[in-house]
């Protein structure tokens, strides 16, 4: 046998033996991630009264795509996540044994959820053809964006925004 195929031939070898000695090791463990796989650092998570219409309404009044749901034995939602860009929201059905309650059950939402559209007038057309309450009609602000505030079937808060036109820092007066 000539030399360069032999020595061919053992290199040949030496990197089969290689492989199969890497290939015997155990797999690293994966790392996880300390966040969640796909899911933003901050998250709101809503308390509904009725989970299963809660989510129909975000996906079609909202635009919100159903990522995941988990039902009881019931049929009810226990835990749903809508995404929206690059957001999620996390809904459940109220617990009030756990604390979970919904806006109704404490007089009105203290948080209002601030969403961009690219069309912020479509979205309350929509949200108050679909039962939503308009709290403040869509108008141009000071600082750029157009907006609405609305109240969902559920009593959460939420402001729609159309960014409209860029404004210098320096030059932002209420």
């Amino acid at each position: 046998m000539p030399a360069t195929k032999a020595k061919a031939k053992s290199k040949s070898k030496a990197k089969a033996r290689k492989f199969k000695s890497v290939a015997r090791r155990p797999a690293a463990p994966k790392k996880v991630n300390w966040h969640g796989p796909k899911m933003p650092i901050i998250t709101p998570y809503l308390s509904v009264k009725d989970g299963m219409t809660a989510l129909a309404f975000y996906e079609k009044v909202f635009g919100f795509k159903r990522r995941f749901e988990m039902k009881t034995p019931e049929g009810r939602l226990r835990h749903g996540e809508l995404e929206y860009g690059q957001g999620v929201v996390m809904l459940g059905e109220c617990a009030p044994e756990i604390g979970y309650k919904s806006p109704a059950d404490v007089g009105g939402s203290p948080v209002s959820l601030y969403v961009y559209v690219p069309n912020v007038d479509a979205v309350a057309q929509a949200a108050k053809a679909a039962g939503a309450t308009i709290v403040v009609e869509p108008k141009d602000q000071f600082y750029g964006d157009r907006t609405c505030e609305l109240l969902d079937p559920e009593g959460h808060r939420w402001s729609f925004a159309t960014h409209v036109k860029d404004v210098n820092p320096a030059d932002l007066k209420p």
